[in-house]
């Protein structure tokens, strides 16, 4: 198999407590360990500054928004680089998407795949729309430290987080369903679904878009977001397969969702998807999910109604299942309207 490169980076929010957490010394001690967790196929790239920032969310969060940019923008530029991972999630980067340059994937003549969600979920969708870009929605590895501690209740005191044996062996299953996703073999995490409303044919195929619900009705300002994420097909593919939503978020109260859902609303989104996937919605332990799907019909109106499927997987959980974006994945349900999303991991790999 031909050496790959994966681009390690924190676009996002800052990975100071989660190296401490691994008990890594540094940045590149870390890109080290993930160098012997994938193995000698495969190269890791990362600027080591950028992942061992800090951030104060009092005086605007990070300070180094070009220099994040330019990360994203040398590794779109790299023909050798196959993936980039997004170590974290957080906050500020949608800023920073203005100066991002998304032309220089249509230079490449291989694809590069981008790994992450939350705050990253305009980055997914943006790259996944481009002829050699792909997007997979997929938990920053280091989700597992900050999102055990918040939201598992075996972590839930103050100062209470997974040990360094614990993290650092969840953190190296995490980049070996990287490879396989990269090479083809998959993921080991599954994506269960339940029909929730509306009627699907079964083995239907259907392309994702969407994430983070946030996240995702701030990025419609972007002038060229909703053709591009929401348009009939993925640069020069010429695939029209139906496109579905997919929607999750954490932390948020039942009418501030509404606000967002009103939001998408308003920029006329609706009309632009065949169906709805609900992921996780949660706030501390409260289940959300009934409320999410109690506002849709408000927003969807009478004359559009859409099939709803949920997948309690995917967004603010541990485990998270990967779901690729923008790519035709098949929907298996049994008479009783549960199943499962599968995703053609080889021909991912190879297109």
């Amino acid at each position: 198999m031909r050496r790959m490169n994966i681009h390690v980076c924190a676009p996002a929010g800052s990975c100071r407590r989660y190296l401490e957490g691994l008990g890594a010394p540094s940045a590149a001690a870390f890109l080290d360990r993930i160098r012997s967790w994938l193995g000698g196929d495969f190269t890791v790239t990362g600027n080591e500054r950028l992942i061992e920032t800090d951030e104060d969310d009092r005086r605007g969060g990070r300070w180094d928004d070009a220099a994040r940019a330019e990360d994203l923008m040398q590794a779109f530029a790299d023909g050798a680089t196959r993936a980039i991972v997004a170590l974290r999630g957080g906050a500020w980067l949608t800023r920073a998407l203005p100066r991002i340059d998304f032309s220089l994937l249509d230079r490449r003549s291989a694809p590069v795949t981008v790994f992450g969600f939350s705050e990253i979920t305009s980055l997914v969708n943006l790259v996944a729309c481009r002829r050699f870009g792909r997007g997979i929605l997929d938990l920053g590895p280091a989700f597992i430290h900050y999102g055990l501690k918040r939201f598992d209740a075996r972590y839930a005191g103050a100062d209470a987080a997974p040990d360094a044996a614990e993290l650092e062996a969840r953190t190296a299953r995490y980049f070996a369903d990287v490879r396989a996703m990269l090479t083809g073999a998959g993921s080991s995490r599954p994506l269960p679904i339940r029909v929730l409303e509306g009627a699907i044919a079964r083995g239907a195929r259907v392309r994702f878009v969407g994430g983070n619900l946030a996240v995702l009705a701030a990025a419609l300002a972007r002038r060229d977001f909703e053709e591009r994420i929401f348009g009939g097909t993925r640069d020069g593919d010429g695939d029209t397969t139906v496109r579905w939503l997919v929607l999750e978020d954490v932390n948020e109260a039942p009418y501030r969702i509404d606000r967002l859902l009103a939001h998408l609303t308003l920029a006329e989104v609706w009309r632009r998807v065949d169906g709805v996937l609900l992921g996780n919605f949660h706030h501390g332990a409260e289940d959300l999910l009934d409320a999410v799907l109690s506002l849709l019909p408000h927003h969807l109106g009478a004359d559009r109604r859409l099939p709803v499927v949920g997948c309690d997987r995917i967004g603010h959980v541990w485990p998270m299942s990967p779901l690729p974006v923008n790519f035709p994945i098949r929907v298996d349900l049994d008479p009783g309207g549960h199943g499962e999303l599968n995703v053609d991991w080889g021909a991912f790999a190879s297109c």
